[in-house]
């Protein structure tokens, strides 16, 4: 009887080099725990800048409307803001 090491197995058509896959193994970039690349640093600024206009537009909406509540605490807050 004849051994399998005599006779390995062999691909008859093996892949070429362009159709194979290749992995590449994701590495951890020193000094932060953020793993995502170029485009998601900008998604995160996009991110924090929306949230900061949200309540910059809150705020404003709010003092403004302080006018119908009571005029007076309206322009004690229209005082603050004129203070550095």
């Amino acid at each position: 009887m004849l051994s399998q090491q005599a006779f390995p197995r062999v691909d008859p058509m093996p892949a070429p080099l362009c159709c194979r896959e290749v992995y590449s193994v994701p590495t951890k970039p020193a000094g932060t725990l953020y793993r995502g690349r170029e485009g998601m640093w900008s998604w995160v600024g996009h991110r924090i800048t929306g949230v900061v206009i949200f309540f910059f537009l809150l705020v404003h909406v709010l003092d403004t409307s302080l006018v119908r509540v009571s005029p007076e605490a309206y322009t004690a807050v229209i005082g603050a803001y004129k203070n550095p």
